[in-house]
């Protein structure tokens, strides 16, 4: 009995210790439940944010006058904790949202709802929003309207100067845009990219949440040699032309036939850069900069280098009569005018003014009568000295060296020589025809085109080539 009675007791002990410890584990669980429901789901929400590597900061890009052309800022994500929004909140939640982010559309607000209701730990509403939104979102969430809901800050690169075309931004393939992780991704974003960042040269650097990022004094501006109105003008004209003609695309280039200086570069259809994402969605043939990147047939407007290179071999004058024939026949083939009749015996410089590929075509034999590949070799080689074959060096990413076909390497037939006299069976960059024609025009020095005002390409001299 005695030993049984040792037993319950220590029963009863244990029974009550185990009553204290449960109705101890219950409050503290009410408490977390009920008291400090509100602060535990905070915290657990900034928990679950998921911070990005903050990306490099940039240097602002600028035209000759300083204007701004591309800057960094820091925007805002919007994002949603769905498992922390009851779900008798939802509705309240997503018309509190609609309101500050001005959905219109049922299917805006069905979108929201969908990834409010997904019951996922984490989901993304808005890639970006803008300063004011911010700041809507942060009152609503003081207020407790808005449970689940965060913002992120985000580094972002925004080109603020609209351009000469509806949704799309000053300059788009010229500049470029730099991606979510902050690198140059084309155009001078691209090319430039160690210098806008600071990680050129021996600028002091750190290391922070898996980046390298810059640290001291402010990046100075890269200053382009740009006009920002004359480019916006240039784009306005271009795209005229563009929904005129109905052409794929439309493209040009102001230059400084001097310098080498591009003032205006442009292609139509341009792009917003700040949604290069969706645009590269939709249509990525857009980003691609047509200027240096895209050749084409020149046409008529090679004779004019097919009559400086013999003005200059010495093989005909301005004044030099050449017969226009109806048909120029080269062995089995037939070169004929555009408008397909004959001008009779004229000059040379009436020959290029009136554009008469048969004469252009006879020129270029002029310049070796007994030898095609010789004159082939004569053409392209002042082709090369005048740079409108070869790359320019301009200091722009992706420059195409277009389709000259150098004679070290391709045998020209006879056919060759006379087509490409007239700009036929060529194919060249906008940049190079600029170059080209800048050496003919500018007294015979063949420039280096460039659009950094204190780049390497900038700092290249002229030379006297003709």
């Amino acid at each position: 009995m005695l030993g049984r009675t040792d037993h319950r007791m220590r029963m009863v002990v244990l029974l009550l210790v185990f009553a204290v410890f449960g109705s101890a584990a219950t409050a503290r669980l009410g408490y977390w439940q009920v008291v400090a429901a509100s602060e535990l789901a905070a915290r657990a929400e900034r928990g679950m944010v998921r911070p990005a590597p903050p990306a490099p900061p940039r240097a602002e890009i600028r035209d000759r006058d300083g204007r701004v052309l591309a800057q960094s800022a820091t925007l805002d994500k919007l994002e949603v904790f769905p498992i922390l929004i009851p779900a008798d909140r939802r509705d309240e939640v997503v018309e509190t949202l609609a309101e500050i982010m001005g959905l219109r559309s049922g299917a805006d607000r069905r979108a929201y709802a969908e990834k409010l209701g997904s019951g996922k730990e984490w989901a993304r509403l808005e890639r970006q929003i803008t300063p004011a939104q911010s700041i809507d979102i942060r009152l609503a969430k003081d207020e407790g309207l808005l449970p689940g809901i965060t913002l992120n800050p985000q580094r972002v690169r925004i080109y603020p100067r609209p351009g000469g075309q509806d949704d799309a931004s000053l300059a788009s393939q010229l500049l470029g845009f730099v991606d979510a992780s902050g690198n140059g991704m084309s155009g001078i974003e691209r090319l430039y990219d160690d210098r806008l960042t600071g990680t050129e040269g021996s600028t002091d650097m750190a290391t922070l949440a898996g980046a390298t990022v810059v640290t001291g004094t402010e990046l100075p501006p890269l200053r382009l040699t740009i006009d920002a109105k004359l480019q916006r003008q240039l784009e306005a004209e271009l795209f005229s032309a563009h929904l005129t003609t109905r052409a794929k695309s439309v493209s040009a280039i102001v230059i400084d036939p001097y310098t080498g200086a591009i003032l205006a570069s442009a292609s139509v259809p341009g792009y917003d850069a700040n949604d290069y994402s969706g645009v590269a969605k939709r249509n990525p043939g857009r980003l691609r900069d047509r200027v240096v990147s895209d050749f084409f047939e020149p046409g008529s407007v090679m004779k004019i280098f097919t009559a400086t290179a013999a003005l200059d071999l010495g093989v005909v004058t301005p004044r030099t009569r050449i017969k226009d024939a109806v048909k120029l026949r080269i062995y089995d083939d037939i070169v004929q005018n555009a408008d397909h009749k004959s001008l009779g015996v004229i000059s040379v410089k009436d020959g290029i003014a009136l554009s008469r590929n048969n004469v252009a075509a006879k020129i270029a034999q002029r310049l070796a009568p007994k030898d095609h590949q010789k004159a082939s070799r004569k053409l392209y080689s002042f082709w090369k000295k005048v740079g409108v074959v070869g790359k320019t060096g301009v200091d722009i990413a992706s420059e195409s060296a277009g389709l000259g076909y150098d004679t070290k390497r391709y045998k020209w037939a006879p056919i060759d020589l006379a087509n490409r006299a007239f700009g036929q069976g060529v194919a060249v960059t906008l940049m190079q025809l600029a170059r080209g024609v800048s050496t003919l025009v500018n007294g015979g020095y063949r420039i280096h085109p460039h659009v950094v005002a204190d780049g390497d390409a900038a700092a290249v001299e002229p030379v006297r080539v003709l």
